[in-house]
């Protein structure tokens, strides 16, 4: 029998990537957080494009910039399913305009060294992107000759009114594609994200970076052998389990976030 037509267990690595250019190009809290959230967001899709070639997709891992699915295909399809993500990655109207990399590889040798080929898989494709999604002209203000006043690079192409603290009155402010659509993607998903990731109504939210600036080392944490998928599934599902018992105080993650749970510690002791 041909080895195409063979359906095995696969897995899919998602990596948003080159976040000096996305993440890392403003000190707006509110653009910072939407390119963030976003990131979440090419997961979700990720696995929406999955699902429709295996709907019993599963997620081994799922990150703020990383998500790692697998699934059941023959290798043919598994190269379309790669294909298909990168493609509605490209033409979602947000998240286009970050970088990702999206590569697959067949189980086999453990999931550590599965793991292993997809991140080298990754890096590689990383290496042969560009580091800025080329932005469009034709919609700039004065045809592409002013420039984005959050990041210094893209031409502005919407202007919005937001409020000055400094100067206590409300200004304009030209803005590429790309912050604009973070800008209001943060603005408008912030409440939703606490909500739906740790169960939290909240309306008071971080205005500077130091507000924030804890040490939340511990929820960055990686388990210390990831043998298998099985393990890293149960790390990440305790750790989204533990976010609701955060909680906050005052404005951003609160001390209790800061002191892992025991239920934490062993997930991290058993993998």
């Amino acid at each position: 029998m041909n080895d195409e037509g063979i359906r095995n267990k696969h897995f899919l690595r998602i990596e948003g990537v080159n976040f000096k250019a996305f993440l890392e190009d403003t000190l707006d809290l509110s653009i910072i957080r939407g390119g963030g959230l976003l990131l979440l967001k090419a997961s979700e899709i990720a696995k929406e494009v999955i699902s429709k070639y295996d709907p019993t997709v599963q997620e081994v891992n799922l990150g703020a910039s990383v998500g790692i699915f697998s699934f059941e295909a023959n290798g043919q399809t598994a190269e379309e399913i790669r294909a298909k993500v990168e493609e509605r990655l490209a033409g979602d109207d947000q998240v286009k305009h970050a970088t990702f990399v999206v590569d697959t590889e067949p189980a086999g040798g453990g999931f550590a060294s599965t793991r292993s080929r997809l991140i080298a898989k990754n890096r590689w494709r990383q290496m042969q992107s560009l580091s800025v999604v080329y932005p469009g002209l034709q919609d700039g203000l004065r045809g592409g000759e002013r420039v984005c006043e959050a990041d210094h690079v893209r031409p502005a192409a919407v202007l919005i009114e937001h409020w000055d603290v400094e100067k206590k009155q409300a200004r304009s402010e030209a803005l590429s594609e790309s912050a604009f659509v973070r800008h209001d993607y943060g603005r408008k998903q912030r409440t939703e994200f606490y909500r739906k990731e740790a169960g939290i109504e909240t309306r008071e939210f971080a205005d500077d970076l130091n507000e924030i600036a804890g040490d939340a080392n511990e929820y960055g944490a990686q388990p210390k052998s990831g043998s298998h998928s099985f393990g890293w599934k149960s790390f990440w599902r305790t750790v989204r389990a533990e976010m609701p018992k955060a909680g906050t105080t005052g404005r951003g993650v609160g001390p209790a976030a800061r002191t892992p749970t025991r239920s934490l510690e062993a997930a991290l002791q058993r993998n």
